[in-house]
Order: structure tokens, then C-alpha cells, then sequence
């Protein structure tokens, strides 16, 4: 057992708590990394005298306190909704030229990992014979055979292009820095492929692929292709999903340069980002460089449909439980929003240099231990919940995920604990999650004690935000 918090106390007595509101919610969160099983947490209510003291080992005042400020006042625009600001625009005239190629670049043989095997298996790996179809400034862009066969691909390759040197090359390059020409061919190579197809265990087609070991000079083919290059679906169409996927792969592009080398190649071995932390920064890069949220906008609505079953920390998203885990990538994308909304825009950088990866990598960027950031961002995400309810919203929390991700809430799970004789409740919790529990206070009886119970291995957190009475 981890702790057992009453709220009684200051400012969270429920004798006044139930004279004012009609109902709190309750974060019920685990800071605990592990993620393999499910951690039990039983809440119990029993009633409580007004006046009974409870000993401070029995509080935790910081955890429960409604209005406290985990970061100062002034950084307080926690999932407010606001437009990014609009990143500079760099011109393709403006952007540093790369070498003259140093050897034929209308054909290329590139290999790709089939989804199926061991990632440091040869076998598992898949040549791709694939010829130049279109070029610009930044970018050339290829295809295989398979792919030309299929029909005229003038559209495609007129929006990469055009989106490549005006629109996303340049708004990656403020952000991050500049796609490193591993290969010498002076342009990233941009492969449109049938092999990112359905997958064993995907939940979707994958969209793109950008895979680290192409940017590390040290790994040989075909586990690296030693080439600058991103592939992506050869069915992807003209339009906004395909602006945001193309976003998202030049984001890890630039991040894979910036992390694993310079212009002199890798200097020391730098380990491979969790990645938890490198899908979502790449996804928060795609965001503010696309200006589009339709790559993410599901991912959001996943997590958000269910928090409990969606773990923030997965070192190792190839995974069975969570390839492609929809849930575990729309929590991420959102914590390390709402990470750096907390503190200054250029901590982006922090968060791709350095050897540290994970959660000390965050914990060096943002100057503060993982369980205050987990506790502030889950109880944002429980503000949001209150306040839709004080406002009488009831648009459906998923819903509302595709229309404003950064207005978006939680769904919370009901409690009426005077219809329970046991006045218990049992909740599973995976490492790195949160539910949202929805107390509705019963004024005959309001005056109530809380105890909770799980495993110390669990890092229970328990943050009650009352729910305000319509005037």
C-alpha cells in the first residue's frame, strides 16, 4: 500500500465540498514505469464526522489540493486551444545547399524492414528497386515499379515537391535544424512505396516510415540503407493528411541528423531515443510545421476514449501490445504538449541533444522530476473534465477530439457511492496512466473519507478537483 489519503482538511473537508458542489473529480494516476501488468487500486468511501481529525500521515496535501499551481501562474495555458504560432517561413533560396551527388541518382536499390522479424535480422529486410520520378530544391522523390504501374503520379509528386521546398523543408529546419546528407547526393530521397502496406498487428496502414539506422553512418545494409531517405504510402492522396504524414517523417529526419551526427558523421554512439518520447516529438514538430492536427487527431481520440489502457512511458513501440497503439501515441503527443507549454519553445532542442534518453531525458530538459510533470499534466486533463461540466458541456468527449484535440477531456468513469452498500470501488491501472472518476456527493451524507490502496510498485497519485454548483 502505497499511502492512504483522506480528504478532509483544508480547503477539501467534504462537509463543505458537498455543500458546494454537486460532484469532484477524481485522477486516479500511476508514475510508476512499468507496463507489462496492471497495478489494483481500490478506493473505499466511508463516512466520515465532521469534525474528525486526521493525522498528517494520512494526507497529502499537495495531491489533493484543488487549486494548486504545479508550475507558476504565468506558464498556466495548459491545453488552452490556441493556434501555434506561425513558425518562420525560410524561402528553398534561403536554405544551404548540399554537395553535387557523387554517383547516379536515377535508380537506387533501398531496403526496408518488413514489419515481420527481428529489427537486426537481414532476413527481415526487403529490397526496394525504385527509379527518380520528380525532383526540387530540397527533395527527390522516388518510386517503385509496382507503384509506376499503378498509374500517373504527376499530383503526388507536385504537392511533395512543392510542400518540400516551401511549406514543410523550411518550417522543419526552424524547428529542428537540417536534414544531414548522409549519402552525398546533395537531397533527401523521398521513396513512395506499396510495402508500407497492412501489416501482422497493425491497426492502420502505415503512413510513412523514417527509420534511425539510415542516419547512422556505422550501420551497414541492409539494417541501414546509409542514405538520407523517408517512404512514404504510395496511396496517400493530395491533401491534408498527406502534408501532416510528410511533416511527421521530415520531423524524425531532422531529429535522427540532429541527434545521431554532424557533418562529420557520428563523433560518439548516442543511444536510440524511447519511443514514446521521439514519436512524440516528431508529432509535435508535424503539428506546428503542417499546421495540420489530422495525423494526430485519432491518436488523441484513442487515448482520450480510454486513458487507463493507453501507458504514456513505452520504451519499445514495436511491442505486440502497442505497435501502432493508437492510444499510447495520442497520450504522448499530449503530456509533451503540455510539457512545453510549461516552459520556453527553445527546450525542444534539449529534448533531441544529449546521450540521456526517456524520462531522464525529459526530467534534464524541463528542469523537473517526472512524477510533478505527470501529476501537472493529468491534473490539466481532470480541469478540463470540471470545467466542461461546470459549463454544462456534453458534447462527447471523442467527438470533440477531431474537432479541437486541445480542447479535448478525458472520458470519465460514474461513481455514486450511496447506491454501493460497500462503497467500494476497484480500478486497474497500467504504469504511466490515469483514469478519471466522476464522484457524485450525496448532500444527506457529505461528509466523507477517502482510502485508497495499491501497490507500492504502482506510485499512486490522487488529485480531487471539486466540480462547482450552477448558480
Amino acid at each position: 500500500m502505497i499511502g492512504r489519503v483522506a480528504l478532509s482538511g483544508e480547503g477539501m473537508r467534504l462537509g463543505e465540498v458537498g455543500q458546494q458542489h454537486t460532484s469532484v473529480i477524481l485522477v486516479v494516476g500511476s508514475a510508476g514505469t512499468a507496463i507489462d501488468g496492471e497495478f489494483m487500486v481500490t478506493l473505499k468511501l466511508d463516512r466520515a464526522d465532521a469534525h474528525q481529525h486526521f493525522g498528517d500521515d494520512f494526507l497529502d496535501t499537495a495531491a489533493h489540493t484543488p487549486t494548486a499551481d504545479i508550475f507558476p501562474s504565468r506558464q498556466q495555458q495548459i491545453l488552452s486551444g490556441r493556434r501555434l504560432a506561425a513558425q518562420p517561413v525560410v524561402r528553398a533560396s534561403q536554405v544551404a545547399r548540399l554537395t553535387i551527388p557523387q554517383f547516379e541518382v536515377t535508380r537506387r536499390v533501398l531496403f526496408i524492414h518488413s514489419f515481420r522479424g527481428s529489427l537486426t535480422d537481414p532476413a527481415s529486410y526487403s529490397a526496394i528497386n525504385c527509379r527518380l520520378v520528380g525532383e526540387s530544391d530540397l527533395i527527390r522523390v522516388y518510386a517503385e515499379q509496382t507503384v509506376l504501374d499503378g498509374g500517373p503520379l504527376d499530383s503526388l509528386i507536385a504537392v511533395l515537391t512543392q510542400l518540400a521546398d516551401e511549406t514543410i523543408g523550411p518550417a522543419v529546419q526552424a524547428l529542428v535544424g537540417p536534414v544531414r546528407d548522409v549519402d552525398g547526393d546533395g537531397k533527401l530521397a523521398v521513396v513512395l512505396t506499396s510495402q508500407l502496406g497492412p501489416a501482422d498487428g497493425a491497426l492502420a496502414n502505415v503512413h510513412g516510415l523514417t527509420r534511425v539506422n539510415d542516419f547512422r553512418q556505422q550501420v551497414l545494409r541492409p539494417i541501414g540503407n546509409e542514405a538520407d531517405v523517408i517512404f512514404l504510402n504510395a496511396n496517400l492522396s493530395p491533401g491534408e493528411r498527406l502534408r501532416a504524414v510528410f511533416a511527421h517523417e521530415w520531423a524524425h529526419a531532422a531529429i535522427f541528423s540532429r541527434r545521431y551526427g554532424g557533418s562529420g558523421g557520428d563523433s560518439e554512439p548516442v543511444p536510440s531515443e524511447d519511443d514514446w518520447l521521439n514519436e512524440a516529438l516528431a508529432h509535435l514538430i508535424e503539428v506546428r510545421a503542417s499546421g495540420s492536427s489530422s495525423n494526430v487527431a485519432h491518436r488523441i481520440q484513442s487515448f482520450l476514449d480510454r486513458p487507463e489502457a493507453a501507458p504514456l512511458v513505452v520504451r519499445d513501440y514495436y511491442r505486440p501490445e502497442y505497435w501502432r497503439h493508437h492510444g499510447c501515441r495520442g497520450a504522448a503527443f499530449l503530456f509533451l504538449e503540455w510539457c512545453l507549454n510549461q516552459s520556453e519553445p527553445r527546450r525542444i532542442g534539449r529534448l533531441i541533444d544529449g546521450p540521456s534518453v526517456g524520462v531522464e531525458h525529459l526530467e534534464q530538459a524541463t528542469q523537473q522530476s517526472f512524477e510533478n510533470l505527470f501529476r501537472g499534466w493529468t491534473t490539466s486533463l481532470g480541469r478540463k473534465l470540471a470545467a466542461s461540466e461546470i459549463a454544462g458541456d456534453e458534447t462527447d468527449p471523442g467527438e470533440e477530439a477531431f474537432r479541437q484535440p486541445a480542447l479535448s477531456r478525458p472520458r470519465p468513469q460514474e461513481w455514486k457511492p450511496s447506491q454501493f452498500p460497500s462503497q467500494c470501488k476497484t480500478l486497474r491501472l497500467r504504469g504511466t496512466t490515469a483514469t478519471y472518476v466522476r464522484i457524485a456527493l450525496d448532500d444527506a451524507a457529505s461528509h466523507w473519507r477517502l482510502v485508497a490502496d495499491a501497490p507500492s510498485e504502482c506510485r499512486l497519485q490522487l488529485t480531487v478537483i471539486p466540480v462547482a454548483r450552477a448558480r
